[in-house]
């Protein structure tokens, strides 16, 4: 690959290979991370059952053959203006100004652009596909949703490195071809630009983190997962916009600097007057902008977690994690993104510099030596600590929750073969009375044990029998825990709100040769230590390590 150095070395016949060459490699590569990181785990996670291939190829080819349209064609004209500065230098000929200014500001403009028009193409492939899913595969719309909420976050971390590496080809297009512009003009003209793209990176390399904390290591069902993803891109967009609103205000002095510094020379003792002004003003804007979209992942963090615990029925421990982890990876992200803005900021700290001649040592900085410190030393030593902190109480917790659920499959193994066995003593086809009666027995054998047995018969409007949990008894489940215990399929199941885990399954025994399904049973566990005094609904006259003698006698639960 030739580089951009190389330019003016091209042939009359070759005009236009140098360029377009510089994109073709990240083109390539990054559709193929697009396949890998978007399609393939979203069409893995989320394809519907039950639709024929043929079917979703028809849909599919033209939605992506229209999305493939519009990008070939914003790109396209975005950049053509720096295609036709590049063949004019070639050829010796001067275009006229507007079409120099276009190419200019394409050069500044374009990775932001690129990044947020190809995410925004795979949220609408995505939201088509969905609607044609309504019709054909019997989906809602909450889950078109939760469809383009994931395509959101998967497609935004995935761009995220295309607006970097096309910012880098267009950095070293426009050094070549604008390297008469002063230094501190294009400064003025692409850093705020420069701000957002640095910030809108690192939120996304933040939503890829922490989605993929969540999926692989909290123990949140499928539809949980998607749901609370489906609430963080909405949640960025809106921090988003304050964000840049917060941006432009903390850099509107440096704006009226810029500003003066481009006009005629009756503003230079203003100018000489407020450098040192400016000057602090740019030493503080990266603390600032990073302190800003740290404090916004923490509101975003607090809100997923409430909405987590009180909406979506996480567990507690689970909707601490979350938050935590989400404070812990944006305080990471802050550090990182405090540097790119140092980086971003240092041009115009050397111009007030070198043309002011600031005594840099004699002038107060804007943060101590002891805050810089704190920040970036303690903040790094933070996210590391916090990191491996979550992470083993991440695993002792897998390791509790596969306890529990191991214990649960042997105990419905165990009651199915307690009931086969009674069913196969009796001269009469098995029913619900069996079941109730292999329970009871249980329930007077081990009083004190703290598993919890619910059956719920096939019966039109059945008596749903609870049985087990040591001296309180079985708490009453929700409804929604009671319409997944029905359902055909042996699976775990944890009640969140009551602390339990365990297994649910069909109740099937054979007699005489002949299959009976007797209704459906499931098997709990407390998940932790404490989860069987949290069933208590004590009256406050007694202390948190002893039962409630008022609950005992009613028999009351949460």
């Amino acid at each position: 690959m030739p580089l951009l150095g190389d330019i003016e070395d091209v042939g009359p016949g070759d005009r236009t290979v140098a360029f377009k060459r510089h994109f073709f490699l990240p083109g390539v590569v990054l559709t193929v991370a697009e396949i890998l990181l978007i399609v393939f785990p979203i069409v893995t996670v989320l394809a519907p059952a039950g639709l024929a291939t043929g079917t979703l190829v028809r849909i599919a080819i033209p939605v992506l053959a229209g999305a493939v349209i519009v990008w070939g064609a914003a790109l396209t004209s975005w950049l053509s203006p720096v295609q036709r500065q590049l063949v004019a230098r070639r050829r010796g000929d001067k275009l006229p100004s507007a079409v120099r200014n276009a190419a200019y500001r394409a050069t500044l403009r374009v990775p932001l652009r690129a990044m947020l028009l190809r995410t925004g193409l795979w949220i609408a492939i995505a939201v088509a596909h969905g609607v044609f899913f309504t019709r054909y595969a019997g989906w809602s719309w909450r889950q078109v949703t939760q469809l383009a909420g994931l395509t959101a976050v998967h497609a935004l971390g995935t761009n995220g490195i295309r607006a970097i590496w096309y910012q880098v080809i267009l950095e070293k297009v426009r050094a070549r071809l604008f390297a008469r512009k002063p230094d501190i003009r294009q400064f003025a003209d692409g850093y705020f630009v420069r701000l957002v793209l640095v910030f809108v990176v690192v939120a996304s390399g933040i939503l890829a983190a922490m989605a993929a904390f969540f999926f692989y290591f909290l123990p949140i069902s499928l539809d949980q997962y998607l749901q609370i993803e489906t609430f963080f891109p909405v949640a960025l967009s809106a921090a988003s916009v304050v964000w840049v609103v917060m941006a432009r205000r903390s850099s509107r002095e440096i704006d009226d600097y810029l500003r003066a510094g481009n006009g005629d020379d009756a503003s230079t003792s203003k100018r000489d007057t407020a450098a040192s002004a400016v000057y602090r003003r740019a030493q503080s804007l990266p603390y600032r902008l990073a302190m800003t979209s740290f404090l916004m992942w923490m509101i975003i963090g607090a809100l997923g977690a409430w909405l987590a615990r009180e909406e979506l029925r996480f567990a507690l421990d689970d909707a601490v994690i979350m938050m935590g982890v989400t404070f812990v990876v944006a305080l990471g992200a802050a550090i990182y993104e405090w540097l790119w803005h140092r980086a971003t900021m240092r041009p115009l700290l050397g111009h007030l510099t070198v043309r002011h001649r600031l005594p840099v040592r004699g002038m107060r900085p804007s943060l101590s030596l002891r805050s810089k410190l704190i920040f970036s030393f303690g903040g790094v030593v933070l996210f590391a600590c916090g990191l491996a902190l979550f992470w083993s109480f991440v695993q002792y917790k897998n390791q509790a929750t596969d306890f529990v659920s191991k214990q649960a499959e042997l105990g419905l193994a165990w009651l199915r073969s307690e009931v086969q066995a009674e069913a196969a003593a009796r001269n009469q086809p098995p029913s619900a009375d069996v079941v109730r009666t292999v329970l009871k027995g249980i329930d007077q054998r081990s009083p004190e044990a703290s598993a919890v047995y619910y059956y719920v018969s096939n019966q039109p409007d059945p008596r749903i029998v609870a049985l087990g949990g040591g001296p309180m008894g079985a708490p009453k489940l929700p409804w929604y825990t009671l319409a997944q215990i029905r359902m055909s399929s042996d699976d775990s199941l944890a009640v969140g709100s009551l602390d339990l885990a365990g297994r649910h399954g069909r109740l099937r025994v054979s007699w005489h040769g002949q299959p009976f399904d007797l209704g459906s049973v499931a098997v709990f566990f407390p998940a932790t230590r404490g989860a069987v005094r949290r069933w208590c609904a004590r009256c406050g006259s007694c202390s948190s390590s002893s039962w409630c003698s008022s609950a005992l006698a009613a028999g009351s639960w949460c």
